[in-house]
């Protein structure tokens, strides 16, 4: 095991160690719940390169919609900032979202359907992203290379993760019936689900209906870091078109001398 693996290793022993600790301490549900996305964060800071902002909030789009409270946000806060951000609370416009993870303690069928719902309500988002983008042309009269900015549609959804510190399945197997069915039932994709404790990982296979996935019993935490890494170092960031959430166009006019 290179010492990275370990270091993954090391991380998800901590992680499950500090969340029982944590159950123990808070008996109230809702701060329990928030004391798992807290661990849950700690973990992302220490895989994550520092370019990706990790917050909890509501994803907006400019169209008026607006997700469920989703209880991590990974963001970009290089080419984009969230508008109302208070701590790490923020409303974050969908074409800054990188990733949105579902954080749950203990994961079960009633859990799987919520946070299938919310995913599906995020993903719809994903045909009202809109971009500025830098498009360099050669100016055909004089030669010139000239740059000018264009707004452009992009439908690549936010990559979606279900991290859970235990659950109620005997076998992988009968969690897997409850994650394709809530998938085809809310229209959820399901880019990774751990289980810390059992150790186990699902991916979703893309374009299959009924859905299918990929598993792997064990090195959950392993498996679940890369799929994450990979999944949002290969999504493309651009600055957002910010008027389309201001209702402005060009309706800037000229100063005539």
């Amino acid at each position: 095991m290179t010492k990275v693996a370990a270091h993954v290793e090391g991380l998800s022993s901590l992680a499950m160690k500090m969340h029982e600790h944590l159950q123990e301490l808070i008996e109230h549900s809702g701060e329990q719940g928030r004391s798992s996305e807290h661990v849950v964060r700690a973990i992302l800071r220490s895989v994550l390169p520092k370019r990706f902002s990790i917050g909890t909030g509501v994803v907006v789009s400019s169209h008026g919609r607006r997700s469920k409270q989703t209880d991590i946000v990974i963001y970009d806060d290089f080419y984009n900032a969230a508008p109302s951000l208070i701590g790490d609370v923020g409303i974050f416009p969908i074409e800054c979202v990188y990733a949105a993870i579902e954080v749950k303690s203990t994961l079960d069928t009633e859990k799987i359907k919520l946070s299938a719902e919310a995913i599906g309500a995020l993903r719809v988002m994903k045909d009202e992203k809109y971009y500025r983008v830098p498009v360099t042309k050669i100016n055909t009269e004089t030669g010139a290379i000239e740059t000018k900015y264009e707004i452009i549609q992009s439908k690549v959804a936010p990559r979606t993760y279900l991290f859970a510190f235990d659950a109620d399945y005997v076998n992988i197997a009968t969690m897997i019936n409850a994650l394709s069915e809530a998938s085809s039932t809310f229209g959820a994709f399901f880019h990774g689900v751990i289980i810390l404790s059992k150790g186990w990982f699902v991916k979703q296979r893309a374009y299959l209906d009924p859905p299918k996935f990929k598993i792997s019993e064990h090195d959950g935490a392993r498996h679940f870091s890369r799929e994450m890494l990979s999944g949002v170092n290969d999504f493309e960031m651009y600055p957002a078109a910010m008027e389309k959430y201001l209702g402005i166009g060009e309706s800037l006019r000229k100063w005539e001398e």
